[in-house]
């Protein structure tokens, strides 16, 4: 019985652990890239159920249209937060490309976040273009 003990605690420590190890994974840092209006995009290796994470500053009240294009047949999302970590755009159709218009009504900073689901690994192109104004 004591050695069943042993090694019941044993493999509960490595199932928290692997728990552990599994949810720091998961969460990406966002780096940071600066003003979007002077982004000049960006390529990402990102492996299968990985993701990856950037923050930029927008201005207020001008469009933006965020694409990424994947270059293989995966099926790649795109997620768009605001700087209170709410979710205002996304793009979760299938397929390797993805797609959102964002237009701000405050300036801040918002963090793009592209999950690859597979299969397979790939390389996302991240790129954003602005439109004109709004007028007010």
């Amino acid at each position: 019985m004591n050695r069943k003990s042993r090694l019941v605690s044993v493999l509960a420590a490595l199932c928290a652990v692997l728990a552990l190890s599994a949810a720091r994974a998961a969460d990406v840092k966002p780096t940071d890239e600066g003003n979007a209006e002077e982004f000049k995009g960006k390529k990402f290796d990102i492996e299968e159920k990985g993701k990856t994470a950037v923050t930029l500053a927008f201005p207020a009240d001008k469009e933006a249209t965020i694409t990424v294009h994947g270059d293989k047949k995966t099926d790649v999302y795109l997620f768009v937060f605001d700087a209170d970590g709410k979710q205002v755009a996304k793009d979760d159709s299938p397929g390797p490309d993805c797609e959102v218009k964002l237009t701000p009504k405050e300036a801040g900073k918002y963090t793009l976040e592209i999950r690859n689901l597979g299969p397979g690994a790939t390389t996302a192109a991240l790129k954003v273009e602005f439109g004109k104004s709004k007028d007010k």
